[in-house]
């Protein structure tokens, strides 16, 4: 069974998201401090949730593709899972309030932009899939 790249990868990025955005903006003075928390959580909002369903998605598929030689389907595989998608939907439902509040923090705060702009320059973005 091929399985895309994309979602091999995607235990990688998801730590490596965790470690280059979300890391330094909880230890660094680069939001203050009073709002730094409500800030990660809007912004990245349930995050862990759906790293944790993916986790679990992910590793069921690995798991069906080294038992078998040739894969009949895995149809039951997203019937157990489909269920626990509910942080998906909270994740995109909140999308445009977590990207409103990141814009306006890069408009009003310095540090918070120049940090930005340095992690796009080094890091690609989580959501390119190439």
């Amino acid at each position: 069974m091929w399985v895309p790249s994309w979602f091999h990868s995607s235990a990688v990025r998801a730590h490596e998201y965790m470690q280059v955005w979300i890391a330094p903006l909880s230890t660094q003075d680069i939001l203050p401090e009073a709002r730094r928390a409500d800030f990660i959580e809007q912004v990245f909002w349930n995050i862990h949730d759906v790293i944790a369903v993916n986790t679990r998605l992910r590793e069921a598929l690995n798991k069906r593709q080294k038992s078998y030689a040739v894969i009949e389907g895995i149809a039951d595989i997203f019937l157990e899972i489909v269920p626990h998608f509910a942080p998906f939907v909270s994740y995109g439902s909140h999308q445009l309030y977590g990207k409103y509040e990141f814009e306006k923090e890069k408009s009003s705060n310095p540090a918070f932009a120049q940090f930005v702009e340095v992690r796009l320059k080094v890091h690609s973005p989580i959501s390119d899939t190439s």
